[in-house]
């Protein structure tokens, strides 16, 4: 029914994704391995932060239902939640230092 037997699949999967690790095409695209986040689902670095840094995405969970990163052999999650936690709306609020002025030294205007 157009399903590949599951040796068939690892036979024309695995030799793809030896290359892709040791291969760039020499430019800066999306498909360069050094852009993939996700080898398996070939998610780029760039589809990973925009729903992390427009706050779609808080958590690899949901960074996985809207990009598929994470969704194969999960090799990837560690390196997706790094990214969350450094490039999140919240992790960039968290690392702002808090401020509090005391009202006594401000002088009105």
């Amino acid at each position: 029914m157009g399903l590949l037997p599951p040796s068939k699949l690892l036979d024309e999967t695995t030799p793809t994704m030896r290359s892709s690790s040791t291969t760039t095409c020499g430019r800066n695209c999306q498909t360069c391995p050094a852009q993939l986040v996700c080898h398996c689902l070939r998610v780029s670095k760039d589809d990973v932060l925009d729903v992390i840094v427009n706050g779609i995405a808080q958590t690899s969970d949901d960074v996985r239902r809207l990009t598929g990163a994470g969704g194969g052999c999960m090799a990837c999650r560690q390196k997706v939640k790094a990214m969350i936690l450094e490039h999140s709306p919240s992790a960039t609020d968290r690392a702002r230092p808090s401020v509090t002025v005391d009202s006594s030294l401000v002088q009105p205007t």
